[in-house]
């Protein structure tokens, strides 16, 4: 499958929102004629907060759906993590032995799952991470054809997020997400707008996501070393020079 995703910023055809979405928070932004790229929402004014915090240091959770290139990024707020490898074996039991010898492992599979929170402190960063939610969701369903057949296949998603989820080389590792739960956490409380509007909103200021996910070994593991190139990495980013881009 072709490599549709774009660089930070945008690329060729692709369709950079501002990071407020405009005077109305993204409310009433027109449609995407390319790849969407939603960045972490910034106070402009300001510069400070969570996300002025993490773009500054770096911690952001960015998740790019493989298929059509759209990519929303979130503050990295990772609450928990863990990081799952299971061996299948080919196993044999022999005549009178009841323990199986094992001649191979068929396979491994590699499983994520982690919690992050995203937290809003004013009423343009709660519309605005609204649209990012809601982009996020849209990428694990399926674009359908006139026939109703899958064209596009949904939630298979590139992530990204600090020292927990990359490759050797820095970069994302593409997975299937299988499970995505949305949580409000109501307990703190909600933003909402003004009285006066004409149509109020209501926002929680804090929404925690939970997601479990397949990854993809992207290369075969040689002879020489049993390492394929999206074997995780817990030591920083770009600890190995990538072959497309020796240092």
């Amino acid at each position: 499958m072709a490599d549709t995703r774009s660089p930070p910023g945008g690329g060729p055809g692709a369709v950079v929102y501002h990071k407020q979405g405009g005077q109305d928070g993204g409310r009433h932004a027109p449609p995407p004629e390319g790849p969407e790229i939603r960045e972490i929402y910034t106070d402009s004014l300001n510069g400070i907060g969570n996300p002025a915090m993490a773009e500054k240091l770096g911690a952001i959770l960015s998740f790019t759906h493989i298929g059509t290139g759209h990519v929303v990024k979130f503050p990295a707020a990772i609450l928990s993590f863990t990081d799952s490898h299971d061996a299948a074996l080919s196993k044999k039991y022999g005549w009178g032995s009841a323990e199986p010898t094992v001649d191979m492992t068929q396979n491994s599979t590699r499983k994520i799952s982690f919690t992050f929170a995203v937290a809003s402190a004013s009423i343009e960063e709660a519309r605005y991470n609204a649209q990012s939610i809601n982009l996020l969701i849209c990428m694990m369903y399926s674009a359908l054809d006139a026939r109703n057949t899958p064209s596009i296949n949904g939630s298979r998603i590139n992530i990204k997020g600090m020292n927990f989820i990359q490759d050797i080389y820095g970069e994302g590792v593409d997975a299937f997400i299988t499970t995505l739960v949305y949580k409000p956490d109501l307990e703190n409380g909600l933003i909402t707008s003004k009285r006066t509007s004409s149509s109020p909103e209501m926002y929680p200021t804090i929404i925690k996501f939970s997601i479990e996910a397949e990854v993809l070994i992207r290369a075969i593991a040689s002879a020489a070393q049993n390492l394929p190139d999206s074997y995780p990495n817990y030591g920083g980013s770009g600890q190995t020079p990538h072959p497309r881009n020796p240092k």
